[in-house]
């Protein structure tokens, strides 16, 4: 009884070999229209440590100055531009990798995304709180 269980179970089942995707599609990752990942992310962050600097020049500033100052406002215009300028780079980014796909094959892509998730919710952490 068993090995007719066995059998069963075989039939049913696919093999695990055909499962699994190919161990070269998931080292390739595949390049979307604009940067490629590493020049993205240093794209990114040459953006968003000048935000952050000039957040941190505008707020200690404003008390001082007041905000009718010309440095405080070149300071926080700059970081307005900067700041969405990088949201909008890694919302783009999402949107290229966000897929209604549920393969093996869409798993680098969902993986990206979710870093990019992180890495906007951590943006926006650090330049609203």
């Amino acid at each position: 009884m068993s090995q007719d269980h066995e059998l069963y179970v075989r039939d049913k089942n696919p093999s695990m070999d055909e499962i699994r995707p190919d161990p070269q599609h998931l080292l390739s990752l595949k390049l979307h229209w604009g940067l490629h990942r590493k020049n993205e992310t240093l794209l990114f962050y040459g953006m968003i440590i000048p935000c952050w600097a000039l957040e941190i020049a505008a707020a200690a500033m404003g008390p001082y100055l007041r905000s009718g100052s010309t440095a405080f406002i070149v300071c926080i215009t700059l970081f307005f531009v900067l700041h969405w300028a990088a949201w909008f780079q890694t919302a783009f980014a999402m949107m290229q990798r966000s897929s209604w796909r549920r393969d093996e094959e869409a798993v680098e892509e969902r993986v990206q995304f979710l870093w990019f998730a992180v890495r906007l919710q951590r943006m926006m952490l650090v330049c609203y709180y």
